[in-house]
């Protein structure tokens, strides 16, 4: 995994190797999987629905990320990641869509993160707000950012006239 920055809200990292052609298989799959059996929607907030969930097994591009994924979060925790679990969805923005502010810490989760597949310039901005108040973090593809699941976020208004698209991930004991 390429060098992890530390902040005081989150941890920033970037996939090895060459995550333009991985992002792109899974761009490719996840056009598909989103007619797939299984796949569903949910949190239907300012007219989207903000999380697409499917099975993995839809998209085998995302191993190298979930891979990386884990040996960050083991690294945000200073712990190892041979016993975390990984949830995940996608989030697909479109142009003049937002994600509300919102924290995951309902369900036991250790450490929350995003990857992000596609980014067009001027997509949207995550926004972490914690007790130091707010830091705004402009994505770029390819890059990981980890963060406590009760720190608030939310994700600007994507004004490009493209599709963004990432993968938020929560990291629980693996049961």
């Amino acid at each position: 995994m390429a060098s992890p920055k530390y902040h005081s809200l989150y941890l920033t990292t970037d996939l090895p190797g060459d995550f333009r052609q991985i992002n792109e298989q899974i761009l490719k799959q996840f056009v598909l999987a989103c007619d797939q059996p299984g796949t569903k929607r949910s949190h239907y907030f300012s007219g989207r629905y903000e999380n697409i969930y499917t099975d993995r097994e839809y998209i085998p591009a995302l191993k190298p990320v979930f891979d990386s994924a884990l040996k960050g979060a083991g690294r945000f925790l200073r712990r190892s990641d041979a016993d975390l679990s990984i949830g995940f969805w996608f989030n697909e923005m479109q142009q003049g869509q937002v994600t509300l502010p919102h924290c995951h810490d309902e369900d036991g989760e250790l450490v929350s993160a995003v990857y992000y597949i596609r980014v067009p310039p001027d997509s949207g901005d995550l926004v972490l707000t914690g007790v130091e108040g707010k830091k705004v973090i402009t994505p770029r593809e390819g890059m990981f950012v980890f963060f406590l699941p009760v720190i608030q976020h939310e994700v600007t208004e994507n004004k490009s006239g493209a599709t963004r698209l990432s993968i938020g991930m929560n990291f629980g004991i693996r049961k």
